[in-house]
């Protein structure tokens, strides 16, 4: 029987869980909200261990530190193992251009890791609560980054600085050229500003027979504006798996 690995990705707002056996998702746990949904996070641990399908080891990938000892404990106290926590600043990314010297977050790493085996040149938009875009060459190797606030992000930032602006939060898609009342043209706003975000980098990314793909939870609200690109809602839990194995050899 193969072994059944488990990774957890921590972000700023949620937390995503899979379980892997020979290296592909046997079952995604689930999406939680990372201040509202804990306790359905360990009614769904306790659903996997109910369903005995149960990981034997794992790791946790995290860019919110103060929630790793919660989620770990959890983690143990249904499953019976410690998992082991991403070192995302001592981890040596290889394929990288020489002048990016600061560390890589371990999202960011996932992505690059799972870029590498569809292969480059391409460009990764992660749509998240910030909107990254990632840059590999033709020999993918990372070689830059731009970054956007996200678009629940940019949603809320309409009422936190403004007098009478509401916050929206029903983005919906995009499907109209313009708004033709406050709400919708907030809207719109904030989708177009994004898609065009993305659509602008990857034209001006100088390769010929790039790629562009496209995941993150946000991905929901764009991925009908862009037919021709990948689109794959697990691409960075898969990049976290290829980190696992990695990490794996080494201890």
């Amino acid at each position: 029987m193969k072994e059944k690995i488990l990774i957890v990705d921590i972000g700023n707002t949620a937390i995503e869980l899979a379980i892997f056996e020979d290296n592909q998702i046997s079952k995604f746990v689930g999406f939680f909200d990372l201040n509202k949904d804990l306790s359905n996070l360990e009614l769904a641990l306790k659903n996997c261990k109910n369903e005995k399908n149960i990981p034997e080891k794992g790791m946790i990938f995290s860019v919110v530190p103060h929630m790793n000892n919660k989620i770990s404990k959890l983690i143990f106290k249904y499953f019976k193992f410690k998992i082991s926590i991403f070192d995302w600043q001592k981890y040596e990314l290889k394929n990288k251009d020489p002048k990016i010297t600061e560390p890589i977050g371990a999202d960011l790493i996932a992505d690059i890791k799972s870029g590498e085996q569809i292969g480059g040149p391409c460009v990764i938009a992660d749509c998240g609560t910030i909107t990254k875009l990632l840059f590999l060459d033709d020999k993918s190797n990372f070689i830059g980054l731009s970054l956007l606030p996200g678009i629940e992000v940019l949603a809320k930032l309409f009422k936190t600085n403004t007098a009478l602006l509401p916050e929206t939060k029903d983005i919906g898609n995009l499907d109209s050229k313009f708004g033709l009342n406050t709400i919708d043209s907030m809207r719109h706003g904030i989708l177009f500003s994004t898609i065009s975000y993305i659509k602008n980098a990857f034209s001006e990314f100088d390769f010929e027979n790039k790629k562009l793909i496209i995941t993150g939870g946000n991905l929901k609200f764009i991925f009908n504006e862009f037919l021709d690109a990948i689109i794959d809602q697990n691409f960075t839990l898969k990049g976290m798996n290829i980190l696992f194995n990695e990490v794996e050899k080494w201890n």
